[in-house]
């Protein structure tokens, strides 16, 4: 009997959340095929579900114009080392989550050598750069959206697409009701209660927060009753 080759997904994701995401969707994937195999660009998540690690992208995950020059040989150095292991994989899909430049030019590599490209967690073009959808368009055969009114956008525009639901809505699991919360974090039902959220990444973190803390030290002069909540991400 012929022994049929597991698949293999090539996953790339260069920031905290997309590292969980990838993590997710391949434990997810193994449910229906226990025998495929994971590899990429990834994090921690990713290889504690199981998917082989070729470029920890703990070193790329930047945000700003400042940042991403500071490390552009790094960020270069790890795209070269994905497209020469798409080469030398030759997986049966390529998943880029998020992380839009990098994924971009990476799916328009995987594309052009053959390798079918699915971007989950698409680029938020329709917000800063609609005239780069077509480009995205050509250089995938899937985008896989996690927000419903992105469907329309992108199939006005020739973009195959699926809504696949926001990744988040299955993680988060309150671990108290509404009325316990309130007693745990010591929060008055009747005060306002204001979020405060830096992002995920140090360099941003770093240069968000001190603005964001200062808004809320003015906001806090306005509504001296009002309640400050700053979540901590797992990286």
């Amino acid at each position: 009997m012929t022994q049929i080759k597991p698949l293999t997904i090539f996953f790339s994701a260069g920031e905290s959340s997309g590292d969980q995401h990838a993590a997710s969707m391949f434990m997810e994937l193994k449910k229906y095929q226990p025998n495929i195999k994971g590899i990429g660009m990834g994090g921690l998540k990713m290889e504690q579900a199981g998917i082989d690690i070729c470029y920890d992208s703990s070193a790329i995950g930047v945000i700003g114009g400042v940042e991403v020059i500071k490390h552009y040989a790094e960020i270069r150095r790890a795209l070269t080392a994905m497209q020469r292991l798409l080469l030398t994989e030759r997986p049966d899909l390529l998943v880029c989550v998020d992380y839009k430049e990098f994924n971009f030019k990476l799916a328009r590599f995987a594309k052009h050598n053959g390798i079918k490209v699915l971007f989950y967690v698409s680029p938020q073009v329709w917000a800063w750069r609609p005239g780069r959808v077509k480009e995205y368009g050509a250089a995938i055969d899937m985008m896989a959206v996690i927000f419903p009114f992105e469907v329309a956008y992108y199939e006005a525009e020739k973009v195959p697409v699926r809504y696949v639901g926001h990744p988040s809505v299955d993680k988060v699991h309150p671990e108290h009701s509404k009325e316990e919360d309130f007693k745990v974090f010591g929060l008055g039902k009747a005060k306002p209660i204001i979020g405060i959220l830096p992002g995920s990444r140090r360099n941003e973190i770093e240069r968000m927060l001190p603005v964001m803390l200062a808004a809320a030290h003015k906001l806090q002069n306005s509504f001296p009753d009002a309640h400050f909540l700053l979540p901590q991400a797992d990286s």
